[in-house]
């Protein structure tokens, strides 16, 4: 008997511990984008776009002639046949149609409870937007460059600058894979920084002012370079790199993009 009862003390322990770690990697899950939504979108089509999106695991980049938004994109709930997401900072309906279209509803004010299916929503509208192979050109270079690693610098640097994540981030500014970061890298490195510290704190800039920033980066990017010998840096140069450029505006930008990857803040 205390046999029998050992063995069934056993398997439901096991049993429970599968069914929370079940239960624990779905809700890991529905944390990031579903991999069909990710990638290149464009509205009205890739061949004359007037909107192009980018959707990572945990980002959403919208951009127009007038300028650019950057926003994270979780929490997601799952209903029968879409998802809903904070969209542009809102909470959308989203659906991928059989056709490779994605929807996103539109409401003037955001229903209290979301109906279990899309054909029940009560939208006051919605947008297409076509899949892309291609980035649409209307996306500014240095966002197309920083969104294909912010997941991975969100991850690398969500809890701080380190040794992890200072390597991610050298890896990312050593382009040719030479291990040495040369003025051209670290100039590509800061419009991808500045770029994105632009966006960040109130996640919209106009691309004036994205325009302005990447271009004021590369004037700072020349003085540090200068500062730092005129020399391709190596991993041990850039550890530590903050201190050693003693530039204003790199502390700056990198305390902006703290409000998406808060370990930058730190």
């Amino acid at each position: 008997m205390k046999k029998l009862l050992h063995v069934i003390f056993l398997c439901t322990a096991l049993f429970t511990g599968y069914a929370v770690k079940a239960q624990a990697s779905k809700i890991v899950s529905e944390q990031e984008v579903p991999a069909k939504i990710r990638g290149n979108w464009a509205l009205p089509d890739c061949g004359n776009t007037e909107e192009g999106v980018i959707i990572t695991r945990h980002f959403y980049l919208e951009s127009n002639k007038d300028g650019s938004q950057l926003w994270p994109l979780t929490p997601i709930t799952h209903q029968k046949d879409y998802l809903v997401m904070p969209i542009e900072g809102v909470k959308r309906p989203v659906r991928l149609e059989a056709d490779g279209v994605l929807k996103i509803g539109i409401f003037d004010k955001s229903p209290k409870t979301w109906p279990a299916r899309w054909d029940k929503l009560r939208a006051d509208g919605h947008r297409e937007y076509m899949g892309c192979v291609e980035i649409p050109a209307i996306v500014p270079d240095p966002l197309v460059r920083t969104m294909k690693h912010m997941d991975e610098i969100e991850a690398a640097c969500h809890a701080s600058l380190s040794g992890t994540c200072t390597k991610l981030l050298f890896k990312i500014a050593d382009k040719n894979h030479n291990g040495k970061i040369s003025r051209e890298e670290l100039k590509d490195a800061g419009m991808m920084l500045a770029s994105l510290a632009t966006l960040a704190p109130n996640h919209t800039a106009s691309r004036d002012t994205i325009d302005r920033a990447v271009y004021d980066s590369m004037r700072e990017t020349d003085r540090v370079y200068n500062k730092l010998g005129e020399r391709e840096l190596s991993y041990e140069d850039f550890k530590g790199f903050v201190a050693k450029a003693d530039s204003a505006p790199l502390r700056a930008a990198l305390k902006n993009v703290g409000a998406v990857v808060p370990g930058f803040k730190n």
